[in-house]
């Protein structure tokens, strides 16, 4: 799963570098563009392996019908077993998430965003983690007060609240 995640986050960066370019880059050069494929895979694997058996047994809830069952398929095929399975403790699951957010919780309190004073691509990929979470289950993956949970409100209220324009999880 993690390579699949590591070529889509790839071809993204291809997208942007060839299409964007009279925009500012969100990499600052080769030197930053380096350090987003790590972040990719960091946050891929790091993050994203680790939410998995946190948030996916309540993804079925917030697909359409007709998804489901794939998603599920898919899913279960990748892990290796039931997402019920998969999600079991969750407790312990939120645990690991959260010690795998150790290093981001440390960088973002002593600065305001990943890449610095302002966000750039290592940001919104990371996001991407977290928004995921927040739109696709009821868990609370972050904790409250924690320079994560002040980081991904900045990250939110970007460009005219964007990351608050999608349904969250149905309570």
């Amino acid at each position: 799963m993690a390579t699949t995640s590591c070529t889509r986050h790839g071809t993204l960066l291809a997208i942007w570098k060839s299409g964007f370019l009279s925009n500012p880059s969100l990499f600052g050069g080769a030197i930053g563009r380096g350090m987003a494929r790590h972040i990719n895979l960091w946050s891929d694997t790091q993050l994203g392996s680790p939410l998995r058996h946190v948030i996916y047994g309540d993804f079925p809830a917030v697909l359409d019908a007709e998804d489901r069952a794939y998603f599920r398929a898919t899913r279960e095929r990748d892990l290796g077993m039931t997402l019920e399975a998969a999600c079991a403790d969750p407790e312990g699951k939120l645990a690991a998430f959260q010690q795998a957010c150790a290093p981001l919780e440390h960088t973002l309190s002593v600065q305001p965003y990943i890449c610095g004073p302002a966000p750039a691509y290592a940001d919104y990929t990371v996001f991407s983690i977290f928004q995921w979470a927040r739109l696709g289950s009821s868990k609370e993956v972050v904790a409250q007060g924690s320079a994560i949970a002040e980081w991904r409100r900045r990250m939110i209220a970007l460009f005219g609240n964007l990351g608050d324009r999608f349904p969250g999880y149905p309570m």
